[in-house]
């Protein structure tokens, strides 16, 4: 009790908004680069690549749904709340739509006419931005989109490791990008170094965030009886 006194309050109601913006100018940013999405983004994208009156975000509300019907299929479980994740998933859908108006977030734009050291600090940058938002959805009780709250309720439901769910996770998601990519374009799209990067990448930089964060800050709901009833 004493140490959580020296340590900055936030709420966690703010700390999930914070959470989904800081998500959705992130990945905007990643896509900016054409290096590359993380496999966790990859689908929805190559999807609204392929398919130009699909935006992005709308996209990811394809991807999303289906990944939320597979999810409660293999957790043998559905409740209402669960929903909350898929709305969560429209807030992020919403907001990346409107980060990608910007010109340089837009598929208007042609990265490859950039110098490749730019594009390669944008996706690192962008890389690094994500690992902070990924850090701070386990802030909050509020659940997270679908794609990650796949993994925790997962876990929850079988009690099985979360290194190993995750790594699986991934590797599934991994596989769609790449099958998604070469049936609808025959090649690469969507799917780079900048790929693999961020699987090696964004574990490590998560941890760093999330010790730095509980050193300064302490996240408590605003509405308490919200975050028991979500955590049953």
């Amino acid at each position: 009790m004493e140490e959580n006194k020296k340590k900055i309050v936030v709420p966690s109601e703010v700390i999930y908004l914070l959470h989904l913006l800081i998500l959705s100018f992130s990945v905007a940013l990643c896509a900016s680069s054409n290096l590359g999405l993380s496999m966790i983004a990859s689908p929805a994208f190559i999807i609204s690549e392929k398919i130009s009156w699909l935006t992005f975000g709308q996209a990811e509300y394809i991807v999303q749904g289906i990944l939320f019907i597979l999810m409660c299929i293999f957790i043998r479980k559905f409740r209402p709340i669960f929903l909350m994740a898929f709305l969560s998933c429209l807030i992020y859908g919403v907001m990346l739509d409107l980060w990608r108006l910007i010109p340089i977030f837009s598929s208007s734009h042609n990265p490859e006419e950039w110098d490749m050291w730019l594009r390669i600090l944008i996706f690192a940058s962008s890389l690094i931005i994500t690992s902070f938002s990924v850090m701070l959805a386990f802030k909050t009780y509020i659940y997270p989109c679908v794609v990650d709250f796949v993994v925790t309720a997962i876990v929850k439901r079988y009690n099985w490791k979360l290194s190993i769910v995750k790594w699986s996770y991934d590797g599934f998601m991994l596989l769609v990008s790449v099958v998604l990519s070469w049936a609808l374009f025959g090649g690469w799209v969507g799917v780079g170094f900048g790929t693999l990067a961020a699987a090696i990448i964004n574990g490590p930089v998560i941890g760093f965030f999330s010790r730095m964060y509980d050193k300064f800050f302490v996240s408590k709901p605003l509405f308490p009886k919200a975050e028991e009833y979500l955590n049953r």
